[in-house]
């Protein structure tokens, strides 16, 4: 592995008490060894600490099994990307209690 080279990314966005996970990417050469995951748990515990009450994401319709393992479901219809020609399904995670309303 270079040290230079990119392995994942994925850019969460806060909007009042929803976040917002968006360019969820990992490198194709490391897919499969948990990265991934990793990243959205991270970014997750980030928008906790930030008080958000849910989280959304839009993904591609073949790639939603990924997101339903972990605790996502479906928000509304498929739909075309804007940008690119596949299909997208919204995403969204609820949580009772964000951390923040816990700490002083």
């Amino acid at each position: 592995m270079n040290q230079d080279e990119l392995i994942g990314y994925c850019r969460l966005v806060v909007n009042e008490n929803i976040g917002y996970l968006s360019q969820i990417v990992v490198n194709e050469k490391y897919r499969g060894q948990g990265i991934g995951k990793q990243l959205i748990l991270m970014n997750e515990k980030k928008a906790l600490e930030l008080g958000v009450s849910q989280i959304r994401l839009a993904a591609k319709v073949e790639v939603v099994e990924f997101y339903y393992k972990l605790g996502y479901s479906k928000l509304g219809d498929v739909f075309p990307s804007k940008k690119q020609d596949y299909p997208i399904n919204c995403l969204l995670k609820r949580y009772r209690e964000s951390r923040k309303r816990f700490q002083k």
